[in-house]
């Protein structure tokens, strides 16, 4: 009972904004030897108030060899330190790209559990000709919503003019509802690290 008291408590702040400001944390060691470490980030509101802290679970071969292919548990906690939220992605064989999505080696699909333990969603890569397409589901397989990516991701230490926009689409599968933005975090920042910074609106 208290667990599951603590998990509502912590899903609360979610109710009250339509907005978060996600800040993937930098790494020293990252800047210093090029090794990616596990990711951890923090999330906030509008009002800049920490609302959830993220870590990312996955072995230091993957993240070095694999990259964005590799198999990760992402651990959402609440202010409390209680996880109220885990997605789990599994290991796929091939790159991430806009024609792969239909093939079962390489779709990339991301299940959501809350409270962990109980599936309540997924994000499922589809194919697409020539920019990244997502489809989010309910627990049973229902399409809820889109992500539609651009046609060219802006990323690097010379994209402050280029911020990456990721369209929400409703399920006519053509209203935009809200937007992903990478953020631009400065030139050495962008040159050093893979830490990124996002709003979701």
């Amino acid at each position: 009972m208290t667990a599951s008291m603590n998990y509502i408590d912590g899903l609360q702040s979610l109710r009250a904004t339509d907005f978060f400001f996600v800040k993937q944390h930098k790494s020293l060691v990252e800047a210093l030897t090029g090794y990616q470490p596990a990711s951890k980030f923090s999330i906030f509101n509008r009002e800049s108030q920490l609302l959830f802290n993220a870590y990312e679970e996955s072995t230091c071969c993957q993240r070095c060899w694999c990259t964005n292919s590799r198999e990760l548990v992402l651990h959402i906690m609440d202010t409390a330190n209680n996880e109220v939220i885990r997605m789990t992605r599994a290991l796929k064989c091939c790159c991430v790209c806009c024609w792969c999505g239909d093939c079962n080696s390489c779709k990339q699909e991301m299940i959501i559990e809350s409270p962990p333990g109980t599936v309540i969603g997924s994000v499922n890569h589809e194919e697409s000709r020539c920019r990244m397409r997502y489809t989010l589901r309910d627990a049973n397989r229902t399409n809820m919503m889109g992500i539609i990516g651009p046609r060219c991701i802006c990323d690097g230490p010379y994209s402050c003019c280029c911020e990456s926009e990721f369209a929400i689409i409703g399920t006519d599968g053509e209203t935009k509802i809200g937007a992903i933005q990478k953020q631009y975090g400065g030139y050495c920042t962008e040159a050093f690290t893979s830490a990124d910074s996002f709003t979701l609106e």
